[in-house]
């Protein structure tokens, strides 16, 4: 790419929410900017021009600057490009300086004009004929070709200015984080959780995770592991606090006691109890876990049942449960979250489980085992020894431990 001091950002699905699509574009202008201040060391301009937004600077917009932003939730893509006055003649002027820098590879074009300024009297059919002319003449190789064309010139007339571009990136789509409140995630080491955090940030969901830290029984590996996959998300989901919670003796006591074969089951149970009391404090409206149905014996139909059931009132979104696992290795290895996920790492859950976990279970088993054993004060207990992890986005890592004081209060 040839370095450019505009940038044209083209949003998603904003534009299909009436009344509510300020907010949306504001959301993102504000996560957008957060990245630009981040990793772009001049000052900039920003302006807001409903389904474009256009942002220039005295200094040239680097690659790893726009990998970053288009990473960002709501994105559409976006388009390095030449600025110019609101006339033809200086669109024509600007299509002859990127004429030396036009792929040399491409064998056909077209001309693309999206005119949003009404006020500009040439049509956008009229506008795309007179500039196509002058790539014609210069380039004569070049076929004009409407569909599937090896290169496309988009010609954007806006308010105050025509941007001339010839390349397009694009990014993730969906709507910007920070628009459909916040919701705690369970992260595990696996491939299966941080694609779920990534699908829903993709539908604007801010998120903080969680991560079940089987101490004793595992070593510090695995946590060090999931703050690096933490790392790889945080572009995709802005803020996303990671919280360690100490939960090998939860699951010792679980084992001991739970009939024979739950163990797997009720491990799962207990993590979303506590998860779900964290939630709480958090003022979050949810949990999202990295389900997909009948992938292990936790998440066949009867046993999502059963974990439902357990947990009335809790709103658990599964955005894996119709995937396989192709699909969703495909998504990590997109996100960059696959060769991270694919370590090694030791499982508790493994460990301490029986060898033929039960993949129908019953729901009034369930029940009366969190009757007899509701484990409060050890959730609780664990909750207050959480750690929690704050990464910025130029992957600084800071440890707090501050929940000590609070009541989480884990009764369902």
């Amino acid at each position: 790419m040839k370095n450019y001091k505009t940038l044209i950002i083209t949003v998603d699905e904003l534009w299909l929410k009436g009344a509510n699509k300020d907010f949306f574009s504001k959301t993102l202008k504000k996560n957008l900017k957060r990245v630009l201040k981040t990793f772009h060391p001049a000052k900039f301009i920003y302006n807001d021009e409903g389904a474009k937004h256009v942002v220039s600077s005295e200094l040239e917009f680097t690659d790893e600057l726009i990998k970053r932003l288009l990473k960002t939730t709501g994105l559409n893509s976006i388009m390095p490009a030449l600025v110019t006055d609101l006339s033809l003649e200086s669109a024509k002027a600007c299509i002859v300086k990127i004429l030396p820098d036009l792929p040399v590879t491409a064998k056909s074009f077209r001309v693309t004009t999206k005119r949003t300024n009404k006020g500009f009297k040439v049509g956008s059919m009229q506008t795309s004929k007179e500039l196509g002319s002058i790539v014609l003449q210069n380039k004569p190789h070049l076929k004009v070709q409407m569909k599937n064309a090896d290169l496309e010139i988009i010609v954007s007339v806006l308010q105050k200015n025509i941007f001339i571009s010839y390349e397009r990136f694009f990014g993730v789509g969906g709507l910007p984080v920070g628009t459909a409140g916040s919701m705690v995630t369970l992260l595990s080491g696996g491939i299966d959780s941080p694609v779920a955090s990534f699908l829903m940030a993709k539908r604007g969901v801010d998120q903080s995770f969680v991560f079940f830290h089987a101490h004793p029984f595992v070593g510090d590996e695995v946590v060090e592991k999931v703050k690096r996959l933490t790392t790889k998300i945080k572009p995709y989901v802005r803020f996303c606090p990671l919280h360690i919670v100490p939960f090998g003796a939860i699951q010792q006591t679980i084992a001991e006691k739970c009939p024979e074969g739950y163990q797997t089951l009720f491990f799962k149970i207990y993590m979303l109890k506590t998860a779900n009391a964290l939630a709480r404090h958090l003022d979050a409206k949810g949990l999202i876990t990295g389900d997909a149905l009948s992938q292990v014996s936790s998440q066949t139909l009867d046993n999502i049942a059963c974990v439902d059931q357990c947990l009335p009132g809790t709103t658990i979104l599964r955005p894996l449960i119709g995937m396989n696992k192709i699909e969703i290795s495909n998504l990590a290895e997109k996100i960059g979250t696959y060769k991270i996920s694919i370590e090694p790492h030791d499982d508790a859950c493994a460990m301490l489980s029986s060898k033929h976990p039960v993949t129908k279970g019953s729901p009034e088993t369930c029940k009366q085992f969190l009757t007899e054993y509701p484990l409060n004060e050890a959730i609780n207990e664990c909750l207050q020894q959480t750690k929690r992890v704050v990464i910025n986005l130029e992957e600084k890592i800071s440890e707090l431990q501050s929940y000590t004081e609070v009541d989480f209060n884990p009764h369902l």
